[in-house]
């Protein structure tokens, strides 16, 4: 039996740099919106309020990059004869024989991904894991059919549509075109649920997550509804 942990250093490191990429993400939200508002009578207030909104939301982010790192501390991997484990503190553990691998896939960043039956039964392993080469060697001898790679799509793409999704946001208050206004509400509420699906369905999620995700639902109905009251105004 062997166990693999995660190397606490390395997740350090990709912390500060999805840090920079969120505050990153802030900055240019609140400069589109400025910029929508620039001629707006409202346009001091919004001044103040756009920065303070971004400072609290990057505050929350950092907090929840904290408690994420007592996660990755609590990360373990065993490899038991032929069953890979998952056990992480405050997430449901997953256990997955060498009958219920259908396959396994390499992110672009080199993470791997056991998958079993259903979305729900799968296996994160971050790249920053310790031993890597050995463990994947070790997978390999459940699962011969070697490791495929994954679509470029969902490796990289995810940070293009967090940005369209805020410009959509500010879109359905800003435009008056209505198809515009159509697109923008019901994409963005579109993007809520399928992130709110996401958490709420994976077993590799924190339960603390899984519970904040129901903020996705409601603001995907809020947006839902404030779209369709723009479209009859």
């Amino acid at each position: 039996m062997k166990k693999f942990t995660l190397d606490e250093a390395a997740y350090g490191r990709i912390t500060r740099r999805q840090l920079l990429i969120v505050v990153s993400l802030i900055l240019i939200a609140g400069a589109i919106a400025l910029w929508l508002d620039r001629q707006d009578k409202d346009f001091a207030i919004d001044l103040v309020s756009v920065p303070v909104l971004g400072l609290i939301f990057g505050f929350a982010y950092y907090r929840a990059l904290k408690k994420r790192g007592n996660l990755v501390r609590s990360y373990c991997l065993t490899i038991d004869g032929n069953r890979v484990t998952r056990e992480m503190a405050d997430t449901r553990t997953v256990s997955l024989s060498f009958m219920e691998i259908k396959e396994i896939v390499r992110t672009m960043r080199g993470s791997l991904v056991v998958k079993g039956e259903g979305r729900a039964n799968m296996i994160i392993i971050p790249y920053y894991i310790i031993d890597r080469f050995e463990l994947e060697g070790q997978l390999l001898e459940l699962v011969p059919a070697g490791i495929k790679q994954a679509s470029v799509f969902y490796d990289k793409l995810w940070w293009p549509l967090a940005i369209i999704s805020v410009a959509m946001a500010i879109g359905v208050n800003k435009f008056a075109n209505k198809p515009l206004i159509a697109i923008c509400g019901f994409g963005c509420a579109a993007m809520c649920f399928l992130i709110f699906y996401q958490l709420w369905t994976s077993k590799n999620i924190p339960y603390y997550s899984r519970r904040l995700s129901w903020i996705f639902l409601v603001w995907s109905f809020t947006m839902t509804w404030f779209t369709i009251s723009r479209l009859i105004g």
